[in-house]
Formats: structure tokens, C-alpha cells, sequence
């Protein structure tokens, strides 16, 4: 398995594959929605976006040249410091508890040292706790809560 850094033509190499992910994440955190693929190619388009304009990183894990996982995260501004956020963290669900996760993680944890980030974070539903007890095992904390109210 390698980890690497993703540029535009390994995006556009490995799109099928980006929106399945894509998908299984979003079934598994938005259960009641219906994920269709107009949705999914808008989600592609804008990571190359804003790929293009220099604003994402998307850290890959290829096994036999098929992409199995993806981190996309961005860096932003916070109160007093600089943020690295994770966008989206999915392996492919016939590759989960292998350690790609850990390592995706571990690539972001790179990355965020060497641009001198002092913190990451991300957004996760409270409906996937798989992916809250992966993520505190990992580390993280909660912080804040997302609240919302339906209208």
C-alpha cells in the first residue's frame, strides 16, 4: 500500500473510485438522504476546484493502483491560529480496520507539521460511531457541537 499526495490527473484518474467513496461515506453519516450521483460529480468538481486553486490537499492509499482511501483537508483561519481541516476521511468499507485510516491521518499530521498548523479538525455525525471512536482513538476531541434546527 503507498500513501501519497493526489494531484489533478490522479483525481481524474481515479473519479469513479472518488465518488464511490464519496457515496459510502455520505450513506453512512447522511442515512436518510438520498445520495444521488449529480451530487457526487458536484463533489468531485469542486475538490478539483479547488485543487486547482491551491486551497485543498487530498492524501491518497493505493493498493495495486486502486485508490481505497482519501483524506481532503484545507487550511483556514481560527481565532488566534491556523487550522487544518478535514474535509473528508473514508476507506473504501472492504478496507476498513486495516490501519489505512491511521495512516491518512498520520499523512495530515505530516502535513500539518510541516506547514506549521498547530491544529486539525473536522466535522463528524453523531449518527457514525464508528467514525467517533476511530477519531478519539486517534486523538481528537470534541470541541464544539453542530447544532441545527429544522424548519
Amino acid at each position: 500500500m503507498t500513501i501519497c499526495e493526489l494531484c489533478l490527473s490522479l483525481i481524474d484518474e481515479h473519479r469513479l473510485e472518488i465518488k464511490s467513496l464519496l457515496k459510502q461515506s455520505f450513506e453512512i453519516s447522511f442515512p436518510s438522504e438520498r445520495i444521488d450521483e449529480d451530487f457526487l460529480c458536484n463533489q468531485v468538481e469542486f475538490l478539483r476546484e479547488y485543487m486547482e486553486q491551491n486551497k485543498a490537499k487530498v492524501f491518497g492509499a493505493l493498493i495495486n493502483g486502486q485508490l481505497v482511501g482519501f483524506v481532503w483537508v484545507f487550511e483556514k483561519e481560527s481565532i488566534n491560529s491556523r487550522v487544518l481541516h478535514i474535509n473528508h476521511l473514508v476507506v473504501d468499507e472492504g478496507f476498513r480496520r486495516r490501519g489505512i485510516g491511521r495512516l491518512l491521518l498520520q499523512a495530515v499530521r505530516d502535513y500539518a507539521i510541516k506547514r506549521q498548523v498547530e491544529e486539525v479538525e473536522l466535522m463528524v455525525s453523531k449518527v457514525n460511531q464508528a467514525a467517533i471512536g476511530f477519531y478519539e482513538k486517534n486523538g481528537f476531541e470534541t470541541s464544539r457541537y453542530l447544532m441545527n434546527m429544522i424548519v
